[in-house]
């Protein structure tokens, strides 16, 4: 039912009272747009580009999770609700000195404006890219803070200082990246791999993660920071294998890895030392069934912890750094379960009992710019609940857009998510559906 994902008539009636900020600040990214016709700034040199990406879009999230008392779960209420405009220019300024040397340069620069808050935010921006890539042969090296991945964006997903060594032997390649997460937490990866198609990959890696940065202290479910300064150290590895492959018509993409290691946390007088041991699996099977429809079908899965219990020296659930998990907006949006806006270790993926999210993805595409996508995921605890509960629930996702002149786009996207038996059981009371709604226009040029 398409509207079942419509906001309440009072979010209509806060979009009529903060419609004037919107139209301003789309009025003013309509006239950048016809005043710059050509999609290339800067230098007439082809040797400098500058590309801007510029957005607009109202956005509301309604029932997500409040913790009122981080003790007593029964003070736990989905009832949490945010309303704001939200104007974001992206600029990436890249050069090519000659055939051996790169350079880029990027931010974000964002304005976001909460409905219901007569204080405005002020622009605020941060530096997503700065590096610069040297290429001799066949080997490639970038230096500086550019885009993260490890285990395709499921363990980490995040721009930060790195340094990468690429090197292509054929068909095949090794890489080798050094970057600092959070502040000065560092992290190692090794990826060997080899292409048997133009589209097809097949990856085996390794990666190390050092906290120096108390971020165990800071992230991990049961501490909630009932104790005041705590510290924390600890060691993460991943052994993990990812692959895209054609099979038939049909393409397949894998991704997953084991971890182990472990951490301590300490508050002055004693530490406690856990084991990790843990993993994660992804697989995804997408078909063409004609030019304007394709099917896919996924399942995500993350090891966790029995929730009711102590982790008795071991934890197992997953634990990512700053991951990116595109299957469901609400249910693996950082925000649903944690309103914490700081960078943190991500725990049981998304949940302390882990998850198995299995679902399925249709995309329709027209000729004249026009798409759809549909997703619906059913969720499941890794671990159940003494009384036997283990239904998260269930989400559905519609995203819509148009696409003109190759660099403007319109588009709306909606999520609803319904709470399961888990979530009824855990905090003894009905919640209505948590809900997310956007609406915008975006541009390039």
């Amino acid at each position: 039912m398409v509207n079942c994902f419509v906001p309440h008539t009072r979010e209509f009636l806060i979009i009529m009272k903060s419609y004037t900020i919107l139209q301003s600040s789309v009025a003013l990214l309509i006239g950048l747009l016809t005043s710059l016709p050509s999609p290339a700034l800067g230098a007439p040199s082809s040797d400098v580009r500058l590309e801007i990406d510029i957005s607009a879009s109202y956005q509301v999230k309604e029932n997500y999770l409040v913790r009122e008392n981080l003790e007593l779960i029964h003070d736990w209420h989905f009832t949490r609700d945010r309303s704001y405009n939200l104007v974001n220019v992206h600029p990436l300024l890249s050069f090519t000195a000659n055939e051996h040397l790169e350079g880029y340069l990027g931010g974000d620069i964002f304005w976001e404006n909460p409905v219901e808050d007569n204080q405005d935010n002020e622009i605020d921006g941060e530096l997503t890219a700065a590096y610069i890539t040297m290429k001799g042969g066949n080997i490639r090296t970038d230096l500086g803070i550019q885009p993260v991945l490890v285990g395709n964006g499921f363990i980490m997903a995040d721009d930060a200082p790195a340094a990468v060594l690429h090197m292509d032997i054929g068909k095949g390649y090794a890489e080798f990246k050094g970057a600092l997460a959070f502040d000065s937490s560092s992290l190692f990866g090794l990826t060997l791999g080899y292409r048997p198609g133009y589209f097809e990959r097949v990856e085996i890696f390794g990666a190390q993660f050092r906290d120096q940065d108390d971020a165990f202290a800071a992230s991990l479910p049961l501490i909630y920071q009932l104790v005041s300064d705590l510290s924390s150290e600890g060691t993460l590895n991943y052994y993990g294998v990812s692959a895209k492959l054609f099979i038939g018509d049909a393409l397949l993409s894998l991704a997953g890895a084991y971890q182990n290691g472990e951490y301590t946390i300490a508050d002055g007088t004693r530490e406690v030392t856990t084991d990790v041991d843990a993993w994660f699996g992804d697989i995804g099977l997408e078909r063409n069934f004609a030019e304007w429809l394709s099917i896919g079908i996924f399942c995500f899965y993350a090891s966790g912890e029995q929730v009711d219990e102590p982790f008795d020296g071991e934890l197992n659930a997953l634990v990512s750094i700053m991951p990116y998990n595109p299957r469901a907006a609400i249910f693996f949006d950082p925000d649903f379960l944690d309103n914490d806006d700081a960078d943190r270790l991500t725990f049981g993926s998304s949940v302390a009992g882990g998850v198995i999210a299995p679902g399925i993805h249709i995309t329709l595409i027209s000729s004249g710019g026009l798409s759809a996508e549909v997703s619906w995921i059913n969720f499941y605890a890794g671990e159940e609940l003494t009384d036997g509960s283990r239904w998260y629930g269930w989400e559905a996702d519609v995203e819509v857009s148009y696409t003109f002149r190759e660099q403007y786009q319109l588009f709306v996207q909606a999520a609803r998510f319904e709470h399961g038996d888990f979530f009824e059981s855990r905090l003894d009371e009905t919640m209505d559906p948590a809900v997310q709604f956007t609406v915008g226009m975006s541009a390039t040029f």
